[in-house]
Order: structure tokens, then C-alpha cells, then sequence
């Protein structure tokens, strides 16, 4: 009589242990895929850092300074001078925002991982 009982709970305990380790390999799982996410957002915005400080900023900075000159010879109006100001100024806003976003992205690494990255 009570060998039926002890083998249901046997039965219980093993299909207990199946579904918490289904559940762990889930979770597992989804901690994985939020790793390499954040992991790609770093990545990223490190890129964008550099293509915004290495090139496109120093480009639109150039760009501005040539229209000023050339506004202050007359071969620009005051319009091309502040479309290559407000050029200019967006690709630094962009610059901070990926600065920003490398921040973000690197805390949300380290809290991931449960310790700093340096």
C-alpha cells in the first residue's frame, strides 16, 4: 500500500526536477542572448565613438570653418553657414549620444556579469 504512494512521489519529484531544470536551461538560455545583445550595443557605440570623433566630426567642423570663410568673402549666405553650424552640431549631440549609449551598454554589462569590466 504504501509502495504505490512512495513511487508516486518518486514520479513527482523527478518530473519537479525535469521542470526546474527546464526552467534553469531557460533562463541560462535567455541570459546568454542578453549578454551577446548588450555585448553588441558596446560594441556599437564604440564604433560610432570612432566614426563620430575620427571622422564625420572633424569632417562637419572643416565644413563649417570653410563656409564661414567663405561667408565672410561673400561666396556663402548666412543659411550655409548655419546648415554647416547646425551639421556640425548634430554630429557632436550624435557623438554624446554614442557616448552615452557605450556608458549605458557597459553598465548593463557589468551587471550581467556581476562585476566591473576592468
Amino acid at each position: 500500500m504504501w509502495r504505490g504512494s512512495y513511487a508516486a512521489g518518486e514520479r513527482e519529484a523527478r518530473h519537479g526536477e525535469r521542470a526546474a531544470r527546464g526552467a534553469l536551461d531557460a533562463r541560462i538560455a535567455a541570459l546568454g542572448a542578453e549578454l551577446e545583445d548588450a555585448a553588441f550595443a558596446v560594441d556599437d557605440a564604440r564604433r560610432r565613438l570612432a566614426l563620430y570623433e575620427d571622422s564625420l566630426l572633424p569632417r562637419a567642423r572643416e565644413a563649417f570653418e570653410l563656409t564661414l570663410a567663405a561667408y565672410r568673402t561673400g561666396g556663402a549666405t548666412l543659411l550655409d553657414l548655419f546648415d554647416a553650424e547646425r551639421a556640425w552640431f548634430e554630429f557632436e549631440l550624435s557623438l554624446w549620444r554614442a557616448a552615452r549609449d557605450h556608458e549605458l551598454g557597459r553598465a548593463r554589462l557589468e551587471a550581467l556579469i556581476g562585476g566591473s569590466l576592468e
